[in-house]
């Protein structure tokens, strides 16, 4: 009787805890973002301040709103798009003071980033290192509710 009890609590109680903390991820495709450096720098590297729009267009990347906060999902860099060149790169705020990610790739293809989370009031730069000093950086991610 007392393992029924228990298994009829566990089952009760498991559904309840496992639903509360929710799922992070874009809840409409006008969440979804990507982020770019067109002739931006900051003293780290490029600044990422243009938004690739739904619909191809770019506008000026203003920041992250208030009360928002994006969760990069996928990043890299194109110098030459051959698609062969390895590279290191790094997610960083203006002036390198604080380290988002730290990851490699190859030329012109997307690496997955953990959901590395970014509150609004940063700026964002991205330091790439193996491709020379041209290139073009980017992020993917989305913009959520910052609880």
């Amino acid at each position: 009787m007392k393992k029924l009890l228990l298994s009829v609590v566990f089952a009760l109680v498991m559904p309840a805890a496992s639903t509360r903390a929710g799922t992070l991820a874009p809840s409409k495709p006008s969440q979804l973002v990507t982020l770019t450096n067109i002739n931006a720098t900051c003293s780290s590297g490029v600044k990422l301040n243009t938004q690739v729009n739904g619909d191809g267009s770019r506008s000026t990347f203003a920041g992250i709103p208030d009360g928002r906060v994006l969760v990069i999902t996928g990043a890299g860099a194109v110098a030459n798009s051959n698609g062969t060149t390895p590279f290191v790169f790094l997610i960083d705020t203006d002036g390198g003071a604080s380290s988002l990610w730290f990851g490699a790739g190859v030329d012109g293809a997307t690496v997955p980033v953990p959901n590395v989370v970014v509150k609004s009031g940063q700026t964002l730069c991205v330091r790439v290192f193996g491709l020379g000093v041209t290139f073009q950086a980017y992020v993917h991610g989305f913009f959520a509710n910052d609880k």
